[in-house]
């Protein structure tokens, strides 16, 4: 990915995406000013385009998270109420091209501190998932990661195996004991991922990054995007992430956001496929692997890195599987 890099920091880059840029807009919208770029990444770097129909987003991403250009270009199809249509899309260059979604959530709720945005926004985000079901098939064709509880004991032992290639500051590693308490667990692993198999609730998308700064609110309609941690998974280990920012955006200790009416509002939709009951404990069996499955798109997003930069982005797989364990063992 280091090549990207070089590659999206080059004039000559820039000029291209431009050129593409202009090319793509539709017939009522053309260019109306300077491109500024947002960010450059090791995955993926962002350029804002004034148009004379409002500013559009340009996002060029890395090889390894293509998918994420096919897959919001199917999303807008599959459930357009739920996500932004692209302008244009480019999926073998890695090309996408968004208008503006408006006010995201994370200027609204830090300004009122109000996490009933969060009851508004999931039950919308549950329905996306409900219908993107019946799509599993699709989105592994397009390349979304297959994390579904099937798979993650398999995809757990490689990733316990790839540890050492991270080479994490030993300030922050996992150490031995916590190592091998992690290898014990492989068996626990099994029996709760054999347990959400079996259930009612199926498969589905599961954003992987479903903060705040990733839903779009300003009219008061949520519609979710920034697809590129995406993969298929139990879709309840979503939330994991949601609390993480509810948490941060509230100034709320961890753990913090599990008692506000959030997670109410998101199951119920849920409540189609079993009773309110065990609709209750599945979620409390995936928010047991939740991290697990963050820790597996950290692991596939760093490891092609550098060694320096596998140093510092590589902490948060050995973060992440620290919190893995202490679920596990509470």
């Amino acid at each position: 990915m280091t090549n990207d890099t070089a590659a999206w920091a080059d004039p000559a880059w820039l000029a291209a995406a431009t050129e593409w840029i202009a090319a793509a807009l539709p017939a009522d919208r053309r260019l109306a000013g300077p491109i500024e770029r947002l960010h450059i990444r090791p995955w993926s770097t962002v350029l804002r385009a004034p148009t004379t129909a409002g500013d559009a987003y340009f996002k060029a991403v890395a090889p390894l998270l293509a998918h994420e250009v096919a897959l919001t270009a199917a999303l807008a199809g599959w459930v357009p109420a739920a996500t932004l249509a692209p302008l244009a899309a480019d999926a073998e260059r890695g090309w996408l091209l968004l208008p503006d979604g408006g006010a995201t959530l994370r200027p609204i709720i830090r300004a009122d501190r109000d996490a009933g945005h969060w009851e508004r926004a999931l039950p919308a985000y549950a329905a996306a998932q409900i219908a993107l079901a019946e799509h599993t098939s699709a989105m592994l064709a397009l390349g979304v990661p297959d994390r579904r509880p099937g798979a993650l004991p398999g995809l757990y032992a490689r990733l316990l195996a790839s540890l050492p290639a991270l080479e994490v500051e030993s300030e922050y590693a996992l150490g031995a004991d916590e190592l091998g308490r992690l290898h014990v667990s492989h068996g626990l692993i099994e029996e709760l991922c054999a347990r959400l198999e079996a259930g009612a609730i199926p498969a589905s998308l599961n954003h992987g990054d479903l903060h705040d700064a990733n839903v779009f609110m300003g009219d008061g309609r949520p519609r979710f995007f920034d697809w590129g941690d995406a993969s298929l998974s139990h879709p309840f280990v979503s939330l994991r992430t949601v609390f993480v920012s509810v948490e941060i955006a509230l100034d709320l200790p961890d753990g913090g956001a599990a008692g506000l009416p959030l997670r109410d509002s998101y199951l119920e939709p849920w409540r189609r496929f079993a009773p309110a009951a065990a609709v209750l404990e599945t979620f409390r069996l995936a928010q047991r692997i939740a991290p697990l499955v963050s820790a597996l798109s950290w692991q596939r997003a760093v490891a092609p890195l550098p060694a320096d930069q596998r140093r510092w982005q590589g902490v948060n797989v050995h973060h992440l599987l620290r919190e893995l364990l202490e679920g596990l063992e509470a």
